[in-house]
């Protein structure tokens, strides 16, 4: 009698199962791999983009002639390739006269943020040259204390103040003002109140037709205090205002020279050999994509 066996054919469901199980276990982890590395090659890809889009836009910062005129910021332009873009100035979110956050642009699927802030006492070195600033309104500052401070115009006894322990007020106006004729462009003040005829704050000085928007601040060698000198600024001209601030060699001073109103641009003078005064500005690039800054660049700018 012969016996017949039948040759089993495909694969059980058991095994068949089994082999999904195994497939499932090396495949997830692949997977898994392949899903990281394209995330981390996209982060890649848009960090090179920020990075390339921030450095574009301070480039062109870096080409422009002026950040600023009469009034203030102004917009600024760039091209990227072949495109026009600009960064206009947007008074509702700049209320300081030293700084300015552009309105944000968008590029692609990136926002580009871009703030400058003026460095109020840039360094500024002075060779042959410029160690002759031919200034109308010559300002000295002295005393050893807040008691005894003294500051003089022009270096005339007659046109000092004896009661400024801690800051001036400085005004600079484009037409001459006729409470003490035959009437002033620059006066000096101890406060910021108005006049009365118990408080005299004013001293006049010289006549507009010699100004050349040229201010020199220096502290002597008396000079000394326990606290900052604040010397306040307002420009009623529409003409840029330079205040040179000079210091004794070795002798640290904490002066601030505040922007209050129109343009004016601070130089605190030392020795070097450098030619060319500048403003130095902080800049300040955010890249940003799907609301979160995927890059963020400082540099400093000087005009």
């Amino acid at each position: 009698m012969l016996s017949m066996k039948s040759k089993r054919k495909g694969m059980t469901l058991l095994e068949v199962i089994i082999s999904i199980a195994i497939l499932g276990i090396i495949i997830v982890p692949m997977s898994n791999m392949i899903l990281t590395s394209v995330k981390t090659n996209k982060r890649g890809e848009d960090k090179q983009q920020a990075v390339y889009l921030a450095q574009q836009v301070l480039e062109a910062f870096k080409n422009v002639s002026a950040f600023e005129d009469n009034n203030g910021f102004t917009a600024q332009s760039f091209s990227l390739n072949g495109n026009a873009y600009s960064f206009s100035v947007d008074s509702t979110i700049n209320t300081d006269p030293l700084t300015v956050r552009f309105n944000d642009i968008n590029i692609g699927d990136y926002t580009l943020r871009v703030t400058l802030g003026r460095m109020q006492n840039a360094n500024i070195y002075n060779n042959t040259a410029t160690n002759n600033v031919s200034a109308d309104y010559n300002l000295m500052v002295g005393g050893q204390d807040d008691s005894s401070r003294t500051v003089k115009l022009n270096n005339l006894p007659e046109s000092s103040i004896s009661e400024a322990p801690n800051g001036i007020y400085v005004y600079v106006y484009a037409t001459k003002h006729d409470i003490n004729l035959p009437g002033y462009n620059l006066a000096v003040k101890t406060s910021s109140s108005i006049e009365d005829a118990s408080h005299n704050y004013t001293k006049v000085y010289l006549d507009r037709d010699t100004f050349n928007n040229n201010i020199s601040l220096s502290f002597d060698n008396s000079y000394e205090n326990t606290h900052q000198f604040s010397v306040n600024l307002y420009n009623d001209t529409t003409d840029n205002i330079n205040v040179y601030v000079n210091t004794q060699t070795g002798k640290n001073v904490d002066y601030v020279v505040n922007n209050i109103k129109g343009t004016i641009t601070t130089y605190n003078v030392v020795t070097g050999n450098a030619a060319v005064f500048s403003k130095n500005y902080n800049t300040k690039v955010d890249v940003i994509k799907d609301g979160a800054t995927i890059y963020t660049v400082n540099s400093n700018i000087s005009k």
